[in-house]
């Protein structure tokens, strides 16, 4: 006949907990305690990752997962057609601003596209896009290069070029909004009004050819770079075109995954060395006469050492009452 001994043992761990309050509630304290260090250890660790992933997006200068950049029409349109393509954002810039002024860093001059500046982290957060003839939202950067004050309304008068020639003209805008720039960041980008890059160039979107950028995602990220390469292919565009946002690259990914590593193994050395502790009770009744003394130990044990969850002195089974 099985033994079966449950309510005793139950009986016998609500005792313990009356008699032991103090130690009890201490125990209970340090398991949740552990707990929330492990939490936010492991959120810590999270975060972190973010942080390096949103990083190299912003250093390659886009979220997009791949970039083709002097595309024709046509070629555009054959990418967008792929059945690998999630989502994709597009932008055809006018030129860019600034001349020798900018040598360096010439954002593009491009018609506001509220979907592309997301995506390329230049959408303006004090003021906003341009609506009227003549207005321009700029990063700050630029505007100090210019050396123009961070204030919504300025007008000032700055040089740029149109794409594919070499032509410096002038022209006027008046400052409607801008945002951070970051000296990190690859490439940067310059607002203006349809109306007024048409203005600036008549029919520049049926004139200039080759300057389409497409930003796009795909499905499945696994091997992007060959998937990038053969996606260009397909739609006749050479690799020299193609660029992979540096957060997907196989080299920057193990970087990241090495400087994580260190706190995968703080937390596995914290954990080994606190354990999880819990207490199970060994019971020993000791008659002497009418006297019947309890002794309590505590049994630590490590998880991850496959210890067994057994109280001494009780059947396997009967664990689940101690906890």
């Amino acid at each position: 006949m099985e033994n079966n001994n449950l309510h005793v043992c139950r009986k016998l761990i609500f005792r313990q907990m009356k008699t032991y309050k103090k130690q009890n509630l201490l125990l209970v304290f340090t398991i949740l305690l552990i707990c929330m260090v492990y939490t936010l250890l492991f959120l810590f660790q999270k975060g972190e990752e973010w942080a390096y992933f949103f990083k190299y997006q912003q250093t390659f200068g886009s979220e997009s997962q791949i970039v083709y950049r002097n595309l024709t029409e046509v070629q555009a349109e054959a990418l967008l057609q792929q059945e690998n393509v999630k989502k994709s954002v597009r932008l055809q810039p006018l030129g860019r601003l600034g001349g020798e002024i900018l040598e360096y860093r010439q954002p593009y001059l491009a018609a506001v596209n509220d979907a592309y500046a997301k995506t390329v982290f230049c959408a303006p957060t004090e003021g906003r896009m341009p609506k009227k003839a003549g207005e321009i939202a700029l990063d700050t950067m630029t505007l100090d290069s210019l050396g123009l004050p961070h204030k919504l309304g300025t007008e000032f008068e700055v040089l740029w070029t149109k794409e594919g020639e070499e032509v410096v003209q002038e022209a006027v805008f008046m400052l409607c909004g801008f945002w951070n720039g970051q000296p990190f960041q690859g490439e940067t980008y310059a607002w203006i009004t349809e109306k007024t890059a048409e203005g600036l160039s008549p029919g520049y979107r049926e004139n200039i050819q080759e300057n389409e950028i497409l930003g796009v995602d795909v499905y499945q990220t696994d091997k992007l770079e060959e998937k990038a390469v053969s996606m260009a292919k397909k739609a006749g565009i050479s690799e020299e075109q193609v660029f992979v946002n540096l957060a997907y690259n196989q080299v920057n990914q193990e970087k990241t995954e090495e400087k994580l590593r260190s706190y995968v193994i703080f937390a596995l050395f914290a954990f080994g060395v606190s354990g999880g502790r819990l207490d199970f009770s060994e019971l020993r009744e000791q008659n002497s006469g009418d006297t019947h003394k309890y002794e309590s130990r505590t049994f630590c044990f490590f998880f991850p050492a496959g210890g067994k969850r057994r109280s001494i002195g009780t059947f396997y089974r009967d664990c689940g009452c101690s906890l």
